[in-house]
């Protein structure tokens, strides 16, 4: 209801357009300096115009945040594992209307040497198949 969507955009504005998004927050809130995160989540937060705070601050707003603000998720952590599964990843939701990721971070501002490993699976339909891959994928990154 409305308390909810007031709490939502006082605490966790940048991702106030979904209550997963602000769950991403959360959780990352949650988590302890340097400390992991794993999450399976809609993919709307990697694309979208309204999540583009949620990514990262743009350089014109930093100089006018506080110590400790969240600058988005590419300044103030390190993605390290990217799955995009997009539609189809889970046999018991049908349909296109959920698009997932999977991502694991660090809690740390990423060294300039970081490098992201990224699974891009949106091709494949079945769950079985999208499994298959990304199983295979890990390996083969051994």
């Amino acid at each position: 209801g409305p308390e909810l969507k007031r709490y939502v955009e006082n605490r966790y504005s940048p991702g106030k357009r979904d209550l997963y998004a602000a769950f991403i927050l959360r959780c990352l809130e949650m988590t302890a300096p340097s400390g992991k995160l794993a999450m399976v989540t809609q993919q709307s937060w990697m694309f979208l115009r309204s999540y583009v705070e949620m990514r990262a601050v743009d350089e014109d707003k930093l100089k006018d945040l506080g110590t400790g603000s969240f600058k988005g998720l590419l300044r103030d952590t390190t993605i390290e594992t990217l799955a995009h599964l997009g539609p189809g990843a889970f046999a018991e939701i049908s349909g296109e209307v959920v698009n997932i990721v999977l991502f694991t971070l660090a809690k740390a501002v990423p060294s300039t040497e970081h490098r992201l490993t990224v699974f891009r699976l949106i091709g494949p339909k079945s769950p079985q198949e999208k499994d298959r891959l990304l199983r295979e994928s890990i390996k083969a990154g051994d």
